[in-house]
């Protein structure tokens, strides 16, 4: 654990903290590991919206890949270009803050910009989509330590693909979906070539196994069972205290 989160988390122990939800399970371990098994850290991870589970996954659909995120150099939109840049016949939608000028001028009749968009409206997207790339790249301040667009497009049976970073790889725990988890430096010759393999004419039921894996793999986010788990780590807590 770095010494400034260790820190952080100090203080707030001392403070009178005597419970930590909202934190994935890894986190969570760690937090125990560092600080005593006794600790109440509880991985209850975090709520996906309804709306991304309600995608028809035996539908066709397009030839669409998806991206969404902040719009900072570290989210990687400019790999998510250069991947659609290489399938010429997919089409990339966009959402977020981004800007016209943040397209290449030879891509704009293939990327499709939605702006910041409310959750329904995103699911919507989403549940025609084929992929969702999560490119980013790890700063000296910064790495992704969940990927929420991630794990909603997966609800909506978008096919994941990501880079190796500690949120994604949590989400992508599977045999199956982990496949598609590539290191920073290669990732759009890794993405490309999967989704070229994934799509081949001769592995007819590729991408809806994977389709159905991630959408499977999501349910651990619904609200219902988030908020179980938020209620047995506070029966946890008065037990204790009882």
């Amino acid at each position: 654990m770095p010494k400034k989160s260790r820190s952080a988390w100090t203080d707030a122990f001392r403070s009178g903290v005597v419970l930590v939800m909202g934190v994935e399970e890894h986190i969570a371990a760690s937090v125990r590991s560092a600080f005593g098994q006794d600790l109440g850290a509880f991985w209850s991870g975090h709520v996906i919206a309804d709306d991304f589970f309600s995608a028809n996954h035996d539908s066709e659909r397009p030839k669409r890949l998806a991206f969404a995120g902040r719009a900072v150099e570290e989210k990687g939109l400019h790999r998510a270009l250069h991947v659609v840049e290489a399938l010429d016949d997919y089409e990339l939608v966009v959402a977020g803050a981004f800007k016209a000028s943040d397209i290449p001028m030879q891509l704009r009749s293939r990327v499709r910009l939605l702006g910041t968009l409310e959750k329904s409206a995103l699911a919507s997207e989403f549940s025609d989509a084929r992929y969702f790339l999560s490119p980013a790249a790890r700063t000296a301040r910064w790495e992704e330590l969940f990927g929420m667009a991630l794990a909603e497009s997966m609800a909506s049976g978008v096919v994941p693909l990501s880079t190796s970073h500690e949120g994604p790889c949590a989400i992508l725990n599977d045999s199956v979906l982990s496949e598609s988890l590539f290191p920073e430096s290669r990732f759009v010759e890794l993405a490309v070539r999967f989704i070229r393999s994934v799509d081949d004419e001769s592995a007819s039921g590729r991408w809806r196994e994977r389709s159905a894996v991630a959408a499977g793999r999501a349910e651990r986010y619904r609200h219902a069972l988030v908020s179980e788990r938020w209620c047995e780590a506070i029966r946890s807590i008065v037990d204790d205290s009882g």
